[in-house]
């Protein structure tokens, strides 16, 4: 999807400035948009990382295989509809130079509130309606 070649855009970008980037760039002090991309790049990993983490962790407490099938479901159309709401968020930018860190610190915010969702759902009290069931 657009993380594969987000990917491949940085890494690109890596080896045409592979000697000025031997170290890995100060993201607090990032300054030119090779560094910044490096940057998003990493956001985003880390943050689709630690979504993984809790969907599977998510996907192992759920007693239903009806429920592990829908949350298959609902993470594939909350995958796509993450990359259609950054593409549209990072169109005034489209084409531009700032377009992939834009779009890779928009999609690294939604995973953290994915995850923030889906945190809440493993610490659901039994009995509440708004849950599925999960293996306790």
């Amino acid at each position: 999807m657009l993380y594969r070649r987000l990917t491949i855009v940085l890494l690109l970008s890596l080896l045409g400035a592979a000697p000025a980037f031997a170290a890995a760039p100060d993201c607090a002090n990032a300054e030119t948009q090779a560094a910044l991309d490096l940057c998003a790049g990493k956001a985003l990993r880390d943050a689709d990382r630690a979504l993984d983490r809790v969907r599977k962790a998510l996907n192992k407490e759920l007693s239903d295989p009806l429920a592990r099938a829908a949350l298959a479901q609902a993470e594939k159309s909350w995958d796509a509809y993450r990359d259609a709401e950054c593409r549209f968020e990072s169109s005034g930018i489209a084409g531009g130079s700032a377009e992939h860190m834009v779009i890779a610190y928009c999609q690294a915010q939604r995973a953290r509130t994915r995850m923030g969702v889906l945190k809440r759902i493993l610490d659901c009290k039994e009995g509440d309606l708004t849950c599925p069931t999960l293996t306790r």
